[in-house]
């Protein structure tokens, strides 16, 4: 019966580790010195069927390599950002802020493979933020189609995650891939 029990738990545990290593979270505190209470918390959703964020920069200051550390250059030399499930947390100080990131948008139909790819880099936001607050920053592309033209617009959505308000929109240029 022992021999059973010590199974059981080998395999709980390595449930455990599997499961926690499936989804990384890079994830960074701009001023440790700074009260929790007096911070912002923005997730930014990058999801793998839906396209990612790379942040950049906070308040004119290169934070990308103490976010993504050398994994980074290596992901874009490769082609791809921060997608495929992974999550950025990024902390800061209430009040103005901005935020420097590139992002991809995939639109389309994931069933038929018809997906189109958007990208926008060096876009920056500037946003008063309130302490205690959590926020979701999404991506969004709207296209409207006319007789001859077909129109692509890309966005940067805020929500405030308590109550799924969207707060604010930002409309930003699409670069080509």
């Amino acid at each position: 019966m022992r021999g059973i029990a010590k199974f059981k738990l080998v395999l709980i545990v390595l449930a455990i580790v599997f499961i926690s290593s499936c989804g990384t979270t890079y994830s960074l505190i701009v001023d440790e010195n700074n009260p929790p209470e007096r911070n912002a918390v923005i997730l930014f959703e990058s999801l793998s069927d839906t396209g990612w964020f790379s942040i950049t920069g906070w308040n004119g200051i290169n934070i990308e390599e103490e976010l993504y550390g050398y994994r980074r250059q290596y992901r874009l030399e490769q082609g791809r950002g921060f997608g495929d499930g992974k999550k950025t947390v990024l902390t800061i100080p209430a009040g103005n802020n901005r935020i420097r990131f590139d992002m991809q948008i995939t639109h389309g139909d994931i069933r038929n493979d018809e997906r189109e790819y958007y990208m926008s880099r060096d876009i920056e936001i500037l946003y008063d933020f309130e302490p205690g607050k959590r926020y979701r920053i999404k991506g969004r592309v709207i296209q409207s189609r006319g007789l001859f033209i077909r129109r692509t617009e890309l966005f940067v959505e805020l929500f405030d995650t308590a109550t799924n308000e969207l707060l604010k929109i930002w409309e930003v240029p699409i670069t080509p891939l």
